[in-house]
């Protein structure tokens, strides 16, 4: 799945992504260096509403929801 962030909160090392809780181990890039950032995350979402979460190394959190 390809997620494309806008304007994310926080740059640096990409630490731990989650989809709607469940830790996902497959993604790229693994830093944020830029005001727009394509993932492609190893993750399949259900329909309807997903939680994306990101967790960087200086302590960043970005939370964004999906809509399938």
């Amino acid at each position: 799945m390809k997620v494309i962030l806008e304007n994310p909160e926080y740059k640096g090392e990409i630490l731990e992504v989650r989809l709607n809780g469940e830790d996902i181990r497959s993604f790229a890039p693994t830093r944020i260096t830029s005001q727009r950032l394509i993932m492609d995350i190893g993750a399949i979402p259900r329909k309807g509403k997903n939680i994306l979460e990101i967790l960087t190394n200086n302590g960043g959190y970005i939370r964004r929801y999906i809509e399938i």
